[in-house]
């Protein structure tokens, strides 16, 4: 009698639940919409070892707090240091601010979230503008949506209002703002550009690099300092005819993507600070591109680069040497070269390589020159046979 008590109560202690796949219960689990939903079937389980991968979703879980309402901003000052840092996820913006609690404006809110959307179109402007401590905004238009025509008023005042903020705003450092549905207007871009004089700016989307790069009305254009990693060259058409890139990250990579766009380019002049990062050989993959562009302008085609500056270039006098003799078929009318770095064999191929060729205009700047690599250099400019300028 006792085992057969015995045996009920072990066939009680199995869940029926235990014997679905884990598979199933991965799903299960993912189709909960509400939060706190989900962390209780998770808790649920655990005790019979039936989260599987689900454990590093609930281990998650207790090291993050997601708090629903901003209502609880008596318990969060009373709970949470001074210091934490607040992420809001905005669903709707308040139409105002007396509509938040006034211990709300207290809390540490270094981060909003917010995603537009047809029936939500406040951009909070004035609530965010309250939010003293706030570093980071990402605002998004929340998914692809039709809008009727009256509304669409609204949703680009929305935006502009984003813009606006940004540019008044004194402690913002971070932006991710993706308008899928508004396109940019010069105002916009006057925002951005009063914010990045103020905020050093380290990193910009993609599309905002493509609006720059493919821009029809740009003929001159300095980037300084910038990231290019990760960037797609492919989308950039480099409509400008001067472009001036210094001090910029991305390696030889950004140096090899800029050479491969540089056939199709309308440019005429370019100007590059090679950092230590980059390669010997993505700086001859981008001269021998040179040699390889279109040299007769005609509508609609390319016109060749005439004016070449490489500054600042890192390598030791082996690899220069190797660079030197690439520029005798490069049909460039100005040449400036700085190195941090020379040796004779350099200077004497270099002025190999421009006798009697379209090199008209020469600027070197190297530690040191000795007056025999001066001479050679003159020699080779001042050949009798180089064509007159």
């Amino acid at each position: 009698m006792g085992r057969n008590t015995m045996m009920k109560k072990l066939k009680v202690s199995a869940p029926a639940f235990s014997l679905l796949p884990v598979d199933v219960i991965v799903n299960i689990a993912f189709s909960i919409p509400i939060a706190a939903d989900l962390f209780a079937f998770l808790e649920a389980l655990r005790p019979y070892n039936l989260l599987g991968p689900l454990e590093h979703l609930y281990q998650l879980g207790k090291q993050l707090d997601l708090i629903q309402d901003l209502g609880q901003a008596t318990w969060l000052k009373k709970h949470l240091g001074p210091q934490t840092k607040i992420e809001w996820i905005v669903n709707h913006f308040p139409t105002s601010t007396k509509e938040i609690a006034d211990d709300v404006w207290d809390l540490h809110i270094t981060r909003v979230s917010h995603g537009f959307k047809y029936n939500s179109l406040s951009s909070g402007k004035k609530i965010l503008s309250r939010l003293k401590h706030l570093t980071t905004l990402k605002v998004y238009d929340e998914h692809a949506f039709s809008m009727p025509a009256e509304a669409l008023d609204d949703y680009h005042q929305a935006w502009d209002d984003i813009f606006q903020f940004v540019e008044e705003s004194h402690q913002l450092t971070e932006l991710q703002a993706s308008p899928d549905s508004h396109a940019m207007s010069s105002s916009n871009l006057v925002n951005l550009i009063t914010w990045f004089r103020r905020q050093p700016v380290r990193w910009l989307k993609q599309s905002f690099y493509e609006a720059i790069f493919n821009c029809l009305t740009l003929d001159k254009l300095i980037l300084r300092t910038c990231d290019f990693k990760g960037l797609d060259f492919s989308r950039f058409r480099f409509s400008m005819r001067s472009l001036q890139v210094g001090y910029c990250r991305g390696g030889s990579d950004y140096i090899y993507s800029l050479a491969s766009r540089l056939e199709n380019s309308n440019l005429t002049h370019l100007n590059i600070y090679v950092r230590h990062d980059v390669s010997i050989d993505s700086v001859k993959s981008l001269v021998r591109v040179l040699t390889t562009t279109i040299r007769v302008y005609l509508p609609g085609l390319c016109t060749p680069i005439k004016q070449l500056a490489l500054k600042g270039l890192p390598f030791d006098s082996t690899d220069l040497s190797k660079l030197a003799p690439l520029f005798e078929n490069c049909p460039l009318e100005s040449l400036s070269l700085h190195a941090i770095r020379s040796s004779f064999s350099f200077v004497k191929s270099l002025a190999t390589a421009i006798q009697n060729k379209t090199i008209h205009d020469l600027e070197v700047l190297f530690p040191v020159i000795t007056v025999e690599e001066m001479r050679l250099l003159i020699q080779s400019v001042c050949h009798p046979s180089r064509r007159l300028k």
